[in-house]
């Protein structure tokens, strides 16, 4: 089932309301992953206005940042309905009747694969995010700073959930050695995020400890 089959529409254009009540309905999909990826989509937007809105976005460096956002953000909505679309297929394989057993091993294992590729992509958009977010403090007014800051709170949110999306579609690979390195990955996606969101602690206070 693609993504839009669910609702009529790309879930990353679609209202909240319709998002939401997709997400909460009594089917596999859209879940996690979709979720992350319009999570990751909002915390950026916020930091892109921190920049756009600040009198010092006529700097080389906010206006890259901006640019960038913009690139981004694109793209997370791609990954929103790629998600969705992944894991589907997926689940369909799993239960289609092939000929050959090893075909529908094979067709499975494929689709697991993309499965796991999605969020991890999700995960690596949302280092991006708060990339982002961690040089933008000096670009954006101080008024701002809330902005730039709930930004990153949110991305890094979504990306914890896009880890754990790919950790239990990981864990569905009967490659154990894909699945090792997969969550492998995850793990050095996740230690590099709380880096970047401590350094964007630390620009606003540098008195600032992580929270337990």
């Amino acid at each position: 089932m693609a993504a839009e089959d669910a609702h009529g529409g790309a879930f990353a254009t679609s209202s909240v309301a319709v998002l939401r009540d997709a997400i909460a309905a009594a089917r596999p999909t859209p879940g996690c992953g979709v979720a992350a990826a319009v999570a990751l989509s909002v915390g950026l937007a916020l930091v892109v206005k921190a920049l756009r809105i600040s009198d010092r976005q006529s700097s080389a460096d906010a206006t890259d940042l901006v640019a960038r956002g913009k690139a981004l953000m694109a793209r997370l909505e791609r990954l929103a309905d790629d998600d969705a679309d992944a894991f589907a297929d997926y689940l369909a394989l799993r239960h289609t009747d092939l000929d050959d057993d090893q075909d529908r091993i094979d067709a499975a294992e494929a689709a697991a694969r993309t499965a796991t590729a999605v969020p991890l992509a999700l995960a690596r958009d949302g280092l991006r995010v708060l990339v982002i977010a961690e040089r933008a403090i000096p670009a954006c007014r101080t008024m701002l700073h809330a902005d730039v800051l709930g930004g990153a709170l949110i991305a890094h949110g979504a990306l914890r959930a896009a880890l754990a999306s790919l950790s239990a579609d990981a864990r569905a690979l009967e490659d154990a050695a894909a699945s090792d390195m997969a969550i492998a990955a995850g793990h050095g996606l996740s230690l590099r995020a709380d880096a970047c969101l401590r350094s964007v602690r630390l620009q606003l206070d540098p008195s600032a400890t992580d929270p337990d």
